[in-house]
């Protein structure tokens, strides 16, 4: 069985797992070169970063399509803190 899991927020990352073995974690600070990287609250940019990240990921792994995805995905918000 193949396993996505995604954290979109505060140190971003996700993992794949296959047959109950990890063999995947990266963090989108490596990728985007901010350490505590989280997503973009813009919903373009958003969709940009974890295009990128998921296409890193598939081909680092060579897994092209997952029996289950977990995420905490979260939509952008419009909210302002």
């Amino acid at each position: 069985m193949k396993i996505i899991s995604i954290h979109t927020k505060h140190d971003a990352n996700l993992s794949i797992s296959e047959n109950d073995k990890i063999i995947l974690v990266l963090e989108l600070e490596r990728i985007f070169k901010k350490r505590y990287f989280a997503s973009s609250n813009d919903k373009a940019e958003f969709k940009k970063e974890w295009k990128k990240a998921i296409e890193i990921a598939k081909e680092y792994s060579g897994i092209k399509h997952f029996d289950i995805a977990i995420t905490n995905w979260v939509v952008p918000s419009k909210l302002k803190y």
